[in-house]
């Protein structure tokens, strides 16, 4: 007989809500809390932004969405889609600095030189973004072999390596700017839990462990678990697998390895990410083994893998298999 729990869902946003809802199919007696007063977490739209443009200031009034008007998915939205409910088809800088969590709109870029300093998901399309109304804009990526170069096909849209100081980059050019815009990624905070030092975030804020497959800290499995930690992942879909597997788990449907074995799979992961010379900070990066981990999740409940049509969209976007290209890729679907 399936065990019935009280189970609490920190936060309604989509990973929250479809937790919630495969708990309660699971008959579990679930309680949502919430901090703000709508649900959608940080898929909610606001047009306000923080006090302090770079979000360093701890006694900022706090603006906990990040999205920005223009926003659309960079996946098409039918890999957007969860499975049964379907889409309908640098501070001594004098200038201005703010951090992609606080940009909304264009319009404040206009005629300016800008740089963003991030060449993930969130600076590739903001970049874009900024580059319809501003006079020039320059991208700034880790990579240290990145020649200077024009983006795509905007006029005003450059490629450039890191910036070591001020705004000159890594590979000698500089370039007076007016807004340097940081599109540097976001870091796990979960102020709310405290485990004992069984359960950490890394000194970077990148990386949540140990976490057995993202979701279960094997010393508190059937105590504690996440969801939507993944990065570059089919995100609705992969929190719905996520919670499911929780929700079967908890019921005692499906059983977790041991603690010993889930232990040892983290450190394997970790050690792969090494030999692989991939940093700490991309421990939850799942691409290019998104599809396997979707198969791999939709396994454990019984569900069936990705067809083959949206497995052969995902890779459409993406420039070359097994590194993150960029298509320029973004849903138009208004709604």
């Amino acid at each position: 007989m399936a065990e019935s729990r009280r189970v609490a869902v920190i936060g309604a946003g989509p990973s929250g809500l479809v937790t919630a809802r495969e708990l309660q199919r699971e008959g579990h007696r679930v309680v949502v809390f919430e901090k703000s007063n709508q649900l959608g977490g940080l898929w909610v739209y606001n047009p306000r932004v923080e006090t302090d443009l770079l979000s360093l200031d701890l006694n900022r009034e706090i603006i906990h969405s990040s999205l920005y008007k223009s926003l659309r998915t960079n996946l098409p939205r039918q890999l957007m889609s969860l499975s049964d409910y379907y889409f309908d088809c640098i501070k001594n800088w004098p200038g201005k600095q703010l951090h992609s969590h606080n940009y909304r709109v264009p319009e404040p870029f206009k005629d300016q030189i800008v740089v963003v300093i991030g060449d993930g998901p969130s600076g590739l399309d903001i970049c874009r973004d900024i580059a319809t109304v501003a006079k020039q804009v320059h991208l700034s990526t880790r990579s240290s072999e990145i020649v200077v170069s024009k983006l795509d096909n905007y006029e005003n849209l450059w490629n450039h390596s890191k910036v070591l100081v001020k705004v000159t980059f890594l590979d000698g050019s500089s370039i007076h700017a007016d807004i340097i815009l940081h599109c540097t990624g976001y870091k796990y905070d979960f102020p709310f839990l405290e485990t004992n030092g069984i359960v950490t975030v890394d000194d970077e804020g990148c990386a949540v462990g140990p976490l057995y497959k993202h979701v279960f800290p094997p010393k508190l499995s059937l105590c504690l678990s996440f969801v939507g930690i993944p990065s570059q992942v089919i995100i609705f879909l992969g929190s719905e697998l996520q919670a499911k597997w929780i929700a079967q788990v908890l019921s005692g449907k499906v059983l977790l390895p041991s603690e010993d074995d889930m232990l040892a799979d983290v450190e394997d992961h970790s050690r792969q990410l090494e030999e692989a010379g991939i940093p700490n900070r991309h421990t939850h990066c799942l691409h290019p083994h998104v599809i396997e981990y979707i198969d791999w999740l939709a396994a454990r409940v019984e569900m069936p893998p990705i067809d083959a049509g949206r497995t052969e969209m995902y890779w459409s976007i993406y420039k070359f298999v097994g590194q993150v290209g960029w298509s320029g890729y973004r849903d138009l679907w208004n709604v």
